[in-house]
């Protein structure tokens, strides 16, 4: 199945042009704790910064450095390789004697505390980002505030970028072959995780990008799941065409928006046409709900909003280079962003090995 990339919200402004990631400095994100160490525990929490590191080796890293296994690591979020990225990982307590040892080029321990729970993917808020576009066009000046305010007026579609589907597409093969061509076929247990999650976000592209198609990006359809933004709790918008102009003021002011499907057997459902759109997708990918009962522990499913609101801030230029800050939540790519002020199509680069702009998980509401 073809993946689709939706466009961006600036499609019809001019973009800045220019390059990002030059060097690791020119990308730097941190991350935004849902939690706070309490500094009492059974886990040592280390916060980390790493340079120039893919997500899989620095897990290899700590777990030679520490003599655990990968999966005693505790983690919030992938991160980007070519970055500098800090961020909490957990280990057991008992480890920390090997702490002093520690000495790695491109990783530096910050700080350390202690929780009474292992990290878990999915600990985070989101992502703060430090960014510098290098080389930007001529009118880049004069464009980019046309297209900061377009973005605080409509958004970013929330979609995922290439770097959740692997070189040349390979984790969403990998996916879909998984579910629907060979359940029997050895994949080691990271990768079984990540491509079909992959699946499910290659899907979620098309869904987002049939409504921005449709002009239904920013309309209330009854019966969908709608969600309070940026987080908060889900619910279904009314039926009633008579009762729907009270929601879609909501959606208006940008206090809630529409929450699209990450396909899976406990997916939170709508009701009346927006159930009818989403089951008719499925169609599309050759999917059933009985489909995901064969994953059950990877693929239960869950909500994720279709659009979100950056706060954009302007830290400066240097002759034809811009530094930027935004912070954005939890599973939403930077590279999406910068892809709205670019109009760079990172789709169709090649991706790096275990990239990811973003924490690069998604995870049921709570």
């Amino acid at each position: 199945m073809r993946l689709v990339y939706p466009d961006w919200i600036t499609a019809d402004l001019p973009g800045i042009g220019g390059t990002f990631k030059a060097t690791a400095e020119d990308f730097l994100v941190e991350e935004i704790p849902s939690y706070e160490p309490s500094g009492q525990g059974d886990f040592l929490y280390l916060w980390v910064e790493k340079k120039d590191v893919a997500a899989r080796e620095f897990q290899e890293i700590l777990s030679r450095a520490f003599e655990i296994s990968t999966q005693e690591i505790g983690i919030a979020g992938l991160k980007d390789r070519a970055a500098i990225t800090r961020q909490w990982v957990s280990l057991p307590k008992n480890r920390e004697s090997l702490l002093g040892a520690f000495d790695h080029p491109a990783i530096m321990v910050l700080n350390r505390n202690y929780h009474s729970n292992k990290l878990k993917t999915g600990h985070l808020k989101g992502n703060r980002f430090a960014i510098r576009i290098r080389g930007t066009g001529p009118q880049a000046r004069e464009h980019l505030p046309l297209l900061l305010k377009r973005i605080e007026e409509k958004g970013v579609p929330n979609a995922y970028d290439l770097q959740r589907f692997g070189r040349n597409n390979e984790t969403w093969t990998t996916g879909w072959d998984l579910l629907k061509g060979s359940p029997s076929r050895f994949v080691k247990p990271w990768l079984r995780r990540l491509a079909l999650s992959a699946l499910q976000s290659g899907v979620f592209n098309a869904y987002l990008a049939e409504r921005m198609t449709e002009g239904l990006l920013h309309k209330v359809i009854p019966g969908e799941v709608l969600g309070k933004s940026p987080a908060g709790g889900l619910f279904n918008a009314p039926i009633e065409e008579s009762e729907l102009p009270r929601e879609q003021e909501r959606m208006d002011q940008h206090e809630i928006v529409g929450a699209g499907p990450i396909y899976g057997w406990k997916l939170l459902p709508c009701k009346g046409p927006a159930l009818e759109r989403e089951q008719k997708l499925l169609e599309i990918f050759s999917l059933k709900k009985e489909d995901f009962f064969k994953e059950r522990k990877l693929m239960e499913g869950t909500r994720r909003r279709n659009v979100i609101y950056p706060r954009i801030e302007v830290l400066g230029w240097e002759g034809s280079d811009v530094q930027l800050r935004f912070e954005l939540p939890s599973g939403s790519y930077a590279t999406r962003v910068l892809g709205e002020l670019m109009h760079t199509d990172f789709a169709q680069k090649e991706p790096e090995q275990n990239a990811d702009c973003s924490d690069g998980a998604e995870f049921p509401e709570s």
